[in-house]
């Protein structure tokens, strides 16, 4: 009994493989079993042309990627106000050059 093998790829790609299968006179189907059987045979990839992932290396790329973000620096009052303190305080930089004054901060009922 046969069985199904399943793998993803973009639509273009397929197409375009498949094109390249006809002009070899070779069926997916055909293409697969041939692998599998290369796969089985011979322990490794057909050529080598596939290299084996380092994953200790993709982490480390992924922790540079990562550590080359800029800092966010949250300054110490912010951390004490709740998200309607922070809403006010930023309503107030925004119009305290246009009224001298205005103020939000700590009104009852703003929301």
């Amino acid at each position: 009994m046969d069985a199904m093998v399943t793998g993803r790829m973009p639509a273009g790609k397929k197409e375009a493989g498949n094109a390249v299968l006809r002009e070899l006179g070779m069926s997916a189907s055909q293409a697969i079993n041939w692998l599998w059987d290369y796969l089985i045979a011979q322990r490794q990839l057909p050529q080598g042309q596939w290299e084996q992932v380092d994953r200790g290396v993709q982490l480390e790329e992924a922790i540079a990627y990562i550590d080359g973000f800029p800092e966010l620096v949250i300054s110490a009052d912010l951390l004490d106000m709740d998200a309607k303190e922070i809403r006010a305080e930023r309503l107030n930089r925004r119009y305290a050059a246009v009224e001298d004054g205005f103020s939000l901060v700590g009104e009852e009922g703003y929301r």
